[in-house]
């Protein structure tokens, strides 16, 4: 083989030879059985820094009889890839009060994050909804009691979707944020909610519903905290980060999908 041809030949071997540096998920599937008890204290799930903490009596609970399951394109509650998979017989959380439950992640969050989490939203619209964020509350986002996608950042702003979700319904949530992406160290957050076109990767994603950008959170993310209003549910709770989060690992499509595996997004997982 020639000199040129090896050199090719190298090249081209390098950009079919997928990299090992994947992201890292963070999972809590509420696979606990079939006993009704608080969630304080339970630590299933998939790499986190420690169990759930919060109030044995004033945080929500794990309940066997609200399991959620969602069916979407690319979405999957099965096991995927070695990852433990979302069991909706075994349970999910129920509101308990107004208190939310916190969960160390194992590191620090940085760069780009992927989450998602499936919720039914509570029918009492006095304080029903789901919120996800961190412990010092600097940010949230998630549900809020209209059933409108909604987020709050640094106490500086909001944003609310305009569209009205149904309290029956299962729905999903993705969000994407990003830290310190400029030299400000601003932070942004995208949402959606039950998205259709996924399965062509973040650009099918499409204009989020609810957006924040050009805040600085002021406080590290590196424990999660959820809250959930009346009569809410949450079950699959997914984060993935560390170098950088991918949108498949939330979704937990399966990457040998014919529909999955041709688009760009995919792609560019293989070589990262």
């Amino acid at each position: 083989m020639s000199g040129l041809r090896k050199v090719w030949f190298c090249v081209l071997l390098a950009l079919l030879t997928p990299s090992l540096a994947l992201a890292t998920l963070t999972a809590e599937h509420f696979n606990y059985g079939p006993v009704e008890i608080p969630l304080m204290g339970l630590d299933g799930g998939e790499n986190w820094g420690g169990a759930w903490a919060g109030y044995a009596q004033l945080s929500p609970k794990y309940s066997p009889g609200v399991g959620l399951s969602y069916t979407g394109p690319c979405y999957y509650n099965e096991q995927w890839e070695g990852h433990e998979g979302n069991d909706p017989s075994q349970g999910g959380t129920v509101h308990q009060s107004y208190r939310g439950s916190p969960r160390p992640f194992p590191v620090e969050l940085t760069g780009i994050v992927w989450a998602s989490a499936l919720v039914r939203l509570g029918p009492n619209d006095s304080f029903r909804g789901f919120f996800l964020g961190n412990e010092a509350l600097t940010f949230w986002f998630g549900f809020n009691a209209s059933c409108k996608l909604y987020i709050t950042f640094d106490g500086h702003a909001t944003d609310e979707g305009a569209v009205v979700y149904s309290s029956t319904l299962t729905h999903l949530v993705v969000a994407r944020l990003e830290f310190d992406y400029n030299e400000q160290g601003h932070d942004r957050i995208d949402i959606w909610a039950d998205p259709q076109g996924v399965c062509n990767g973040e650009s099918g994603l499409g204009t989020p519903e609810a957006s924040m950008d050009g805040f600085n959170i002021g406080s590290v993310w590196d424990v999660l905290m959820f809250e959930l209003g009346n009569g809410s549910n949450v079950d699959a709770i997914r984060v993935s980060y560390d170098p950088d989060g991918r949108l498949d690992e939330v979704m937990y499509w399966d990457l040998s999908s014919p529909v999955e595996a041709n688009t760009w997004t995919h792609l560019k997982g293989l070589f990262r």
